[in-house]
């Protein structure tokens, strides 16, 4: 008669803490037999394979995930990891120009919400670092930029949505006369 040791199951995520913000992805890994099985809040997720990674981006606060090892017919199965999921900041973004058409070299405040620390984007390259400022003055808008916020709420950061501007060219006056 032989005797199969039973597999011991273990299970790590990629997340050290195992607090992340809502659509971080997060990597599970399974060890200690030959075939895995995972499973999300006690519902498998497959069948067993020999795939010992778990990848998600998708996970609910206080989603638990385990796995099951298999080794030579017999299984093990760990306990389960708690994944906290925090939300997102809810961020309200606007400029103090209701149609985002200005002229040019006019001044434009915009303003942001929802967060501890902000940071302002011009075409996706930093025009404000972070800062506990939510407001952002520029006399430099060029047709066509598209102005953002990155906003952190101190568990959490999300980029808003764009604003793109129309900036008019300067209009250049000119006085002529018919004297001769």
């Amino acid at each position: 008669t032989i005797v199969n040791a039973i597999p011991v199951a273990g299970l790590t995520s990629s997340d050290g803490d195992d607090i992340i913000c809502d659509g971080d992805q997060v990597i599970f890994t399974g060890t200690g037999g030959t075939t895995y099985e995972f499973f999300l809040n006690d519902v498998s997720l497959g069948a067993a394979s020999a795939i010992t990674t778990y990848t998600t981006d998708t996970l609910n606060n206080n989603d638990a995930v385990k796995v099951a090892a298999f080794s030579n017919g017999c299984s093990d199965t760990t306990a389960a990891i708690i994944i906290t999921v925090n939300p997102l900041p809810t961020i309200t973004f606007v400029s103090d120009d209701a149609d985002s058409t200005i002229c040019d070299g006019d001044v434009v405040e915009f303003t942001a919400t929802g967060g501890t620390m902000y940071e302002f984007l011009v075409n996706n390259t930093i025009a404000q670092a972070f800062s506990a400022d939510n407001t952002y003055d520029t006399d430099t808008l060029n047709n066509g930029d598209m102005i953002s916020v990155v906003v952190d709420d101190g568990n959490c950061t999300d980029t808003s949505e764009v604003i793109p501007f129309i900036v008019d060219p300067a209009i250049t006056a000119t006085i002529a006369t018919s004297d001769a």
